[in-house]
């Protein structure tokens, strides 16, 4: 399905199959399964009737929700895979067969946590760690690290950096209207804190650590690694989400090197269930674009790309700039956020050529070494601590560096 000759189409109808099975909604997709998950879904009713044949019974059933589960985490790794990676041409399809795949994960924890047929009373944790333990393997990079341990309910509410606010204040905008946002905001290229823009998402309430394991967490989802990527020792590799969470988020590496960020994902692209927990604000249909005289010319329709990043404390976005329009909406924890005038663009250093010509040399703003950079110190800027339920407007072209405070998930809109 990632761009061959209609894969996609069948392994959407064989995993929709697969899930109908599983919960016993159609016994005629359960008779066209393959035989072991046709055994796993007869095992889900069937009655014990001695002592010997019940634990029999249990053991059989007990291998056959494994298998039924490891063969449904492996399909949705490669589909995965294919979101990411693979030609857009059966993007649909491959979006439909990961949903049914997920009603089949859905299904096979509950009987794997409770031994009984589906019920809506299964304990997500129990679930979820039961789920953990038949994850496929994933290559992994073999390191010995030091790590700082937080809890899962402390991890969004103890900062772990504290950069003072030391330049100008960014202007707070209450959901400003849209001819107020388009004119004071975007025809002026003037950045702006707007408050209440993210009442209404369910994700503000929804998403902890354990939310986000239950949801996501066997989904792969590439991380990058190293302090940030300018750094020497930058790669990027791809693990299922509840390994990132649980071995880089909970427990946090004192080595910056060795620290982990899920960083500029399109991850709402990859899971629906996660995009409905969000809303594109409207400003993101405004349009600077020079056709026609009257507001409908602003009005551009196109598309808006949504960003997802996903880190601990510590972890930093270098000094930068981009060519959209950005609102940065944080939806947990906080994160210190620098800005600077393009006009003032030549006082931060930019790297000469290459894909890095769109960020500065400089790596930390606080520390820079003035004999090698003497305009920068001098340069103003503004300043914010981005708190939870906030979001920032960013113009195009404005250089901006970012800092997590704690555990953060910030959500980025990206437009035209």
């Amino acid at each position: 399905g990632c761009g061959g000759d209609g894969g996609g189409g069948d392994l959407h109808d064989d995993a929709t199959e697969l899930a109908e099975g599983c919960v016993g909604r159609r016994s005629e997709a359960a008779e066209a399964m393959d035989p072991i998950a046709r055994e796993a879904a007869a095992a889900m009713g069937a009655p014990a009737t001695t002592a010997a044949a019940a634990t029999a019974e249990v053991t059989s059933e007990a291998a056959a929700v494994a298998t039924v589960m490891e063969r449904t985490l492996y399909a949705l790794r490669s589909l995965d895979l294919g979101l990411m990676l693979g030609d857009r041409a059966f993007r649909s399809e491959m979006l439909r067969a990961a949903e049914a795949l997920e009603t089949v994960v859905e299904a096979v924890r509950e009987v794997g946590a409770t031994g009984q047929a589906p019920s809506s009373t299964t304990d997500d944790n129990a679930t979820a760690a039961n789920a953990s333990t038949m994850t496929p393997a994933f290559p992994t990079l073999t390191t010995t690290t030091s790590t700082t341990t937080c809890s899962t309910a402390a991890a969004f509410c103890l900062p772990t950096t504290s950069r003072p606010l030391s330049g100008g204040r960014i202007p707070q905008l209450r959901r400003p209207s849209l001819p107020f946002f388009y004119n004071e905001c975007m025809v002026a290229a003037r950045p702006a804190l707007v408050l209440d823009l993210m009442d209404g998402w369910a994700a503000r309430a929804k998403w902890d650590l354990s939310y986000l394991k239950r949801i996501a967490g066997h989904r792969t989802v590439p991380v990058e690694r190293g302090a940030n990527y300018l750094s020497d020792e930058f790669d990027e590799e791809l693990m299922p989400l509840r390994k990132f969470i649980s071995e880089f988020v909970e427990r946090v590496p004192d080595r910056a090197e060795d620290r982990r960020y899920l960083a500029q994902h399109q991850l709402f692209d990859q899971l629906p269930r996660l995009r409905a927990d969000i809303e594109v604000p409207d400003y993101c249909v405004l349009s600077l674009d020079d056709e026609g005289d009257d507001e409908e010319a602003s009005l551009s329709g196109g598309d808006v790309r949504i960003n997802a990043w996903f880190g601990p404390g510590g972890t930093v976005s270098p000094l930068h700039y981009d060519r959209s329009h950005n609102l940065l909406c944080q939806v947990r924890g906080s994160k210190y956020v620098r800005l600077y005038s393009p006009e003032h663009a030549a006082n931060l250093y930019p790297h000469p050529a290459g894909v890095h010509k769109v960020s500065s040399q400089i790596i930390d703003p606080d520390q820079v070494d003035e004999a090698s950079f003497p305009l920068f110190p001098k340069t103003p800027y503004l300043d914010v601590v981005l708190r939870e339920g906030c979001a920032l407007y960013i113009p195009p072209l404005w250089w901006h560096f970012v800092e997590a405070r704690e555990t953060s998930i910030s959500v980025s809109f990206w437009w035209s």
